[in-house]
C-alpha cells in the first residue's frame, strides 16, 4: 500500500484529497505548526512536522502530493506580502522536493496553477500544457518558479514528478473568489454581467482528486505537465444564475459592454483580475491526461457546482 504525505493537509484540497484518499492508502499529514513528534489525529492520519526528517524516513514514504501554497495575504507591506508568497510557494516546494530526492519516494505530485499560462484564453482555443508561458501575477510567477525548482531537484533522483495545472477549484470548504461572488449575490449587490457571454473552465474538487489518484501508480504521467479540468465551460452569467439558485436569492444584474469592463480594468489596475472573469475567456484541454490516463470528469458538473454552493461554507 501506498504511503502519501500531503502537505496543505488543513486546507480546501488537501483536507478534501485526505479524506477521499485514506481508505485505499497510508496518509500522512505535513504540518509546520507541530511538536517534533508525529502525531495521530482524531480521525486516524498520522501527522508529521516538516522538520521530524527521522518519523519520515522511519515511515517509509512512498508519494507526495504538494498541495499547501499561498495564493493572497493581506499584509501592510505590498512587498512582504510578496515576499512570503514566493517563499512560502517556492522555497517550500525546493525543500519538499529534496526531501523527496533524499529519501527516495516514488513520486512527486505538484498542484501549480493554469494561471502560469496567463489568465485567459484569448487568441486560442483552449489553454493546454502546451500554451506560453504567461504568468499574470505573483502567485502564477511564484507557481512557475515552483515547477522549474521542482524539476531541477528531481532531474537525477529515482523520484518522478507530476504537475497538475488547474483552474478555479469549487467544493465543499472553498475559499477566494468563488465565496465572494457568493456573497456580493446574497446581499443583492448588482454583478456586473458582459453583454458579449464568456467561457471559463473550473474544476471540481472531486474530479481534481480522482485526477490526482490516477496518477499516484501511472508511469505515463511520469515527469509530465497536465491542465485538468471539467468537460463543461460556464459563462460567468450561468455561474452568477447557478450560485443564485443554490442560495435561493434572484441575482441582480447589470449588463455591461465589455469595451466598457476593459477600461476599468486598464485604469483600475486592482479591479483587473476580478473584472477579467466577467469577460475573459478562459478555456482549457484536459486531452492530454485523458489520453495518458484513461481519466474522464465527472459528467453533470451543475449539480456538482449546486452541492457545492448548497452545503454550508466555510468562508
Amino acid at each position: 500500500m501506498a504511503k502519501i504525505l500531503v502537505s496543505g493537509a488543513s486546507g480546501f484540497i488537501g483536507n478534501a484529497l485526505s479524506q477521499q484518499l485514506q481508505d485505499n492508502y497510508e496518509i500522512f499529514k505535513l504540518h509546520r505548526d507541530r511538536g517534533q513528534q508525529a502525531i495521530k489525529s482524531r480521525c486516524g492520519n498520522i501527522i508529521i512536522n516538516l522538520e521530524d526528517i527521522d518519523s519520515i524516513r522511519k515511515i517509509g514514504i512512498t508519494h507526495i502530493v504538494h498541495c499547501a501554497g499561498l495564493a493572497h495575504k493581506k499584509m501592510p507591506n505590498k512587498k512582504e506580502a510578496m515576499d512570503l508568497i514566493r517563499k512560502t510557494n517556492i522555497d517550500l516546494t525546493d525543500k519538499l522536493a529534496k526531501l523527496a530526492s533524499e529519501l527516495k519516494f516514488r513520486r512527486f505530485i505538484f498542484l501549480s496553477s493554469v494561471g502560469v499560462h496567463g489568465d485567459s484564453s484569448e487568441g486560442a482555443n483552449r489553454i493546454d500544457e502546451t500554451s506560453a508561458i504567461n504568468p499574470s501575477n505573483i502567485y502564477s510567477e511564484s507557481k512557475y518558479e515552483a515547477e522549474i525548482v521542482l524539476q531541477k531537484r528531481l532531474s537525477n533522483s529515482v523520484c518522478s514528478y507530476t504537475i497538475f495545472r488547474p483552474p478555479a477549484v469549487y467544493g465543499n470548504g472553498m475559499k477566494g473568489n468563488l465565496i465572494l461572488l457568493k456573497k456580493i449575490i446574497a446581499s443583492g449587490l448588482p454583478v456586473p454581467i458582459c453583454i458579449t457571454p464568456n467561457k471559463r473552465s473550473l474544476i471540481s474538487v472531486y474530479n481534481l482528486i480522482t485526477a490526482i489518484e490516477k496518477s499516484i501508480h501511472c508511469q505515463h504521467t511520469e515527469n509530465k505537465c497536465y491542465t485538468v479540468c471539467d468537460t463543461e465551460t460556464w459563462s460567468f452569467e450561468e455561474l452568477v444564475d447557478t450560485i443564485g439558485c443554490a442560495i435561493g436569492r434572484k441575482p441582480t444584474k447589470i449588463r455591461v459592454p465589455r469595451k466598457v469592463l476593459e477600461t476599468i480594468s486598464d485604469r483600475v489596475p486592482i479591479l483587473e483580475r476580478r473584472l477579467g472573469q466577467v469577460y475573459k475567456n478562459l478555456c482549457i484541454s484536459s486531452n492530454s491526461f485523458c489520453t495518458d490516463t484513461g481519466w474522464s470528469p465527472k459528467e453533470d458538473q451543475r449539480l456538482e457546482l449546486l452541492s457545492a454552493f448548497t452545503t454550508k461554507i466555510r468562508e
